[in-house]
């Protein structure tokens, strides 16, 4: 490698850190002679570790050993986002769907009688909350975890 990568060479982490860009400026062929390896050492010694693309690597290389023009920023790594549970709810153990009415005797139709109120016997399960689901965390393109978001806990009130 003829120079440092970083008089030229700019990577930008995402806030969340499961990005990293590189991107060239306007004098892109101080650094024409790097090799995919040498941009693999470089974003290690600056702490990216986790999800680079070699291949993104190699095509970078071939454009900075044929042109001087700046590089718009381009994806180099990716961390692994991640994976987020499922939010808490409640199952009801009755009917929750109002009816058009309810059939009397005789094929009447009581319009009247819906289902909003249902009986039930003492003791008995009318509901269950379901606590949320765990989600997986990912990994940030550092090397450090990344945390899931929990989903809330659902209450009855």
């Amino acid at each position: 490698m003829g120079r440092d990568p970083s008089q030229v060479l700019t990577i930008t982490i995402s806030a969340d850190k499961l990005e990293v860009s590189l991107s060239a400026g306007r004098r892109a062929g101080l650094v024409s002679d790097l090799t995919p390896q040498d941009l693999d050492a470089w974003l290690k010694s600056m702490g990216v570790t986790v999800g680079i693309d070699s291949k993104m690597l190699g095509k970078i290389c071939t454009v900075l050993s044929k042109t001087r023009d700046v590089i718009p920023p381009v994806v180099v790594a990716q961390g692994r986002p991640p994976a987020q549970g499922e939010d808490g709810c409640v199952r009801y153990h009755f009917s929750t769907q109002l009816s058009a009415g309810k059939s009397e005797e005789g094929g009447r139709m009581d319009f009247r009688d819906r289902g909003r109120i249902q009986n039930t016997e003492a003791g008995k399960r009318l509901a269950t909350v379901i606590p949320p689901k765990v989600g997986e965390p990912g990994l940030t393109v550092t090397g450090e975890g990344a945390p899931w978001q929990g989903g809330p806990t659902t209450r009855l009130w």
